[in-house]
């Protein structure tokens, strides 16, 4: 009885009940909107580290730390035999094995420290080499990719020669010299000056090794990495050390901190926002409403009764601006997650950090229900106090004020 009447009273104050709807509506469209625009840059950087050879989760052997020399007798020795044990675990897009050193990068008596990966050029599916064009390398080719600020810098075209000088899993140096394949691509400039690519093998054989440093693993969008993290290492034993992407970049966990900081505060203005604008007007609607309720309370109806049809009303806006408002959000993310939002290039300029030129949005399900909770928390909440108030009136005062 309470809801109908509290439902009925929507459809009675109609231009009243609209700017409560439209209030709530906008608010939980601008809420679907800016968290799938967040969650989904969240995704975009996370899959450009990906890209630059950091995997949503990477298998090493126990004490090796990329960022420290003298790493090469810490090597995985049978990568293969790791691959078997994980490879019945549902949810990973792609599996890729690192080896990684520095080096000394020498052209024409100019000379540059870099990072050298090895990868298997005939299996990897990684897009920052494939940026680089085909052909690629052989397994066994003496041929290097480089990136395009790298070249820039030192003059480079495709055939020249370059060469390489670096430290021995013995402790000696050795030389190399590779013909330049091609220039790739990559979110950071930092990492196209600093990074280069040759084949695993040929690095294996540079630097006196069989093993690799790191399996890489490329996951779907929807799985979590901390929860694979833990299924592998279940599978592969205590001699490797598995991590996510968040424990190998600490940074992004602060920036995911940040993401998820400002997202709540923008949570709580709009929800702010939306209570007290239903206060308002639910306190005009009470005022207005003086006599109604002296006639509920005076044929029988309970405080309780009378709140109770306040409280109703108000859900049933949240439920409407809600469900309004979702729908619209909703839209709007699943084109944005279809076709992006484009960047002006100029926008990006200085920027050492993987972000896309094109935002695109997430539509998740979860931030959708989310959303009409709060929404009907929201409205409801916000009619406690009018309905205290409606409910405490004394009948004598209100059936008096007309």
């Amino acid at each position: 009885m309470r809801f109908q009447m509290g439902i009925k009273n929507i459809r009675r104050n109609i231009r009243r009940s609209l700017i409560n709807i439209s209030t709530v509506a906008i608010a939980i469209f601008c809420m679907v909107v800016f968290e799938s625009l967040m969650l989904g840059e969240w995704i975009d950087i996370v899959e450009n580290y990906s890209s630059m050879g950091i995997g949503q989760v990477i298998i090493t052997r126990k004490g090796y730390n990329e960022g420290e020399t003298n790493q090469l007798n810490k090597l995985i020795d049978e990568p293969e035999e790791v691959i078997k044990r994980i490879k019945n675990i549902k949810g990973t897009r792609s599996v890729s094995l690192y080896l990684k050193t520095g080096c000394l990068f020498s052209f024409k008596g100019k000379q540059l420290p870099v990072l050298v990966q090895g990868v298997d050029f005939t299996k990897e599916k990684n897009p920052i080499i494939n940026s680089a064009g085909l052909p690629l390398p052989d397994r066994y080719e003496y041929k290097i990719l480089i990136g395009r600020r790298l070249a820039e810098e030192f003059g480079l075209r495709k055939g020249d020669v370059i060469f390489l000088y670096g430290r021995t899993a013995y402790g000696t140096f050795n030389l190399i010299d590779l013909e330049v394949s091609g220039f790739f691509k990559a979110p950071l400039a930092s990492f196209e000056k600093r990074t280069v690519y040759i084949p695993i093998d040929v690095l294996k054989e540079f630097l006196g090794v069989e093993g690799v440093g790191e399996i890489s693993l490329s996951l779907r969008r929807d799985i979590d990495p901390s929860e694979m993290v833990n299924m592998i290492k279940q599978n592969i034993g205590e001699d490797y050390k598995v991590q996510s992407i968040m424990d190998y970049i600490p940074q992004l966990k602060d920036i995911r901190a940040l993401q998820t900081g400002f997202l709540g505060l923008f949570w709580f203005i709009l929800l702010l926002i939306t209570v007290f604008g239903i206060i308002n007007v639910m306190l005009i609607s009470v005022w207005e409403r003086k006599k109604e309720i002296g006639t509920l309370r005076a044929i029988g109806y309970s405080k309780l009764d009378v709140t109770g049809i306040f409280l109703a009303e108000a859900s049933g806006i949240g439920v409407i601006g809600g469900l309004i408002g979702i729908l619209a959000g909703g839209i709007v993310a699943y084109l944005m997650q279809r076709y992006g939002i484009p960047l002006p290039s100029e926008a990006l300029e200085g920027i050492d950090f993987p972000i896309q030129t094109r935002i695109y949005g997430i539509l998740s399900g979860m931030v959708l229900v989310k959303s009409l909770v709060l929404a009907i928390v929201a409205t409801t909440g916000g009619a406690i106090i009018p309905a205290l108030r409606a409910s405490g009136m004394k009948i004598i005062d209100a059936i008096r004020e007309y």
